[in-house]
């Protein structure tokens, strides 16, 4: 991380991990998962990997199934193991964005952030209308000390902002919620200033 850029705490994402057609599970594998969850909820990781480790064989590869695992691996700060369940969770899914989000998360806090950067970097024109994608690459740019690319980052991510969830993600780290206003505010000026006639 460059030497100038600010410590920055990429938030987690939230529990919705995928959004997938695959059949929910039932039976003793979804009281399984019911309660790994449960545990999640408590910040008991291991609890919840003991509760995932009871899912029988044939469901271990579900959806969510990993996406839990992922959340309590990322948890206990296991991001070697976090970012290899997430990978395999952009196998099964890959209609999704966040496991690709989750695994450039664990990179960055691995101190990988030229390879996070570069990942991201690959799939975000797979979701072009993903503005979670930009800020987070806006977020390793700065990491890097790029200001100047961190700044075309967050205007992209600010482009396709619909409803709260984006402000909500910048009011999570000052820094960038700053630069965004400060970007704002060079907008607006920039659209008051008069234009040049030339005669």
């Amino acid at each position: 991380m460059a030497p100038n850029a600010p410590k920055v705490a990429l938030p987690m994402l939230s529990q919705s991990c995928v959004k997938t057609i695959v059949p929910e599970l039932d039976g003793t594998d979804h009281n399984h998962l019911d309660e790994a969850e449960g545990w999640l909820g408590l910040s008991l990781w291991r609890d919840a990997l003991e509760s995932i480790a009871h899912v029988s064989e044939q469901n271990r590869e579900h959806p969510d199934v990993l996406c839990c695992q992922s959340r309590a691996l990322a948890m206990g700060e296991e991001w070697e193991k976090a970012a290899e369940i997430s990978r395999r969770l952009c196998q099964l899914v890959p209609t999704s964005f966040a496991p690709w989000i989750r695994i450039c998360f664990s990179l960055f806090k691995l101190d990988r952030i030229g390879e996070a950067k570069q990942i991201l970097s690959t799939v975000a024109p797979r979701f072009p209308k993903e503005p979670t994608l930009r800020w987070y690459l806006a977020i390793f740019a700065w990491g890097q000390g790029n200001m100047d690319e961190a700044k075309i980052w967050i205007r992209r991510a600010v482009a396709l902002t619909r409803g709260p969830r984006l402000k909500a993600l910048a009011r999570d780290q000052p820094e960038f919620y700053a630069m965004w206003k400060k970007l704002e505010a060079e907008d607006k000026a920039a659209r008051r200033r008069p234009r040049k006639i030339h005669t």
